[in-house]
């Protein structure tokens, strides 16, 4: 009597140890469905977007565009694919991977800008520095690059005669006197004769060097520590 009375007590244990596992399987099943619904009016899918997409009861997961759909009131869904979304009382947080809008360009500064003048005059004096009648048979002057150095400016341009194109240095202090600068003839120094043309000089601080770039017939430069000396 006793082992039949056991054998009862066990079984009805094992069946109500069934019963209780069921039925907690079922609670948690119905509380991770419900916390996973999304409320009325809140975000349910969209680009980027990881969070749940069912919706409460009574609503429906909308699509606003590509980027947000939106859970609404099932009454207030319209049978078209685009309905108008209702606002909401939360704003919408957007998703990491949304596009970023590009920032507004910078707001022009409301004072402290010069004005342009409504015209423009240009004043001509006649030619600063002319041909030299010295024997060479020089036609002109052209193609002057300049640099001042101190209270100096220093010269350097291309000489045109029937022969050909060569270079030639000169300075001074007052733009007045340019014209009875003295002149020095590059074809006579390193840089050589044969064609030389269109000089263009700039120094090179981290060599310490004057940089005298031209033509002659492609590309070459010479150099020079000291630009007063076209013999350097």
């Amino acid at each position: 009597m006793e082992a039949v009375l056991s054998v009862l007590t066990f079984q009805f244990a094992s069946r109500l140890k069934m019963k209780f596992a069921a039925t907690l399987a079922f609670v948690v099943a119905s509380l991770s469905y419900v916390q996973g619904q999304v409320s009325v009016w809140g975000q349910c899918g969209g680009v980027g977007y990881t969070g749940s997409t069912v919706c409460a009861s009574g609503s429906v997961c909308s699509k606003q565009n590509e980027y947000y759909s939106q859970c609404v009131p099932s009454a207030n869904v319209p049978p078209s694919s685009n309905p108008t979304p209702k606002p909401s009382s939360a704003t919408p947080q957007p998703s990491s991977s949304s596009p970023s809008t590009p920032p507004s360009p910078p707001s022009p500064p409301s004072s402290g800008g010069g004005k342009l003048p409504t015209s423009f005059k240009w004043s001509s004096s006649g030619p600063l520095v002319s041909a030299k009648n010295d024997g060479r048979n020089i036609k002109g002057i052209k193609d002057p690059t300049i640099v001042q150095v101190g209270d100096t400016y220093h010269v350097f341009a291309s000489t045109a005669q029937a022969s050909g194109y060569n270079l030639v240095y000169f300075s001074f202090t007052d733009f007045a006197q340019a014209n009875q600068a003295n002149f020095y003839y590059l074809d006579k120094t390193p840089v050589g004769a044969g064609y030389r043309a269109t000089p263009e000089v700039f120094f090179f601080a981290p060599q310490n060097l004057w940089y005298l770039v031209y033509q002659n017939g492609n590309a070459a430069y010479s150099t020079n520590k000291d630009i007063s000396n076209p013999n350097g």
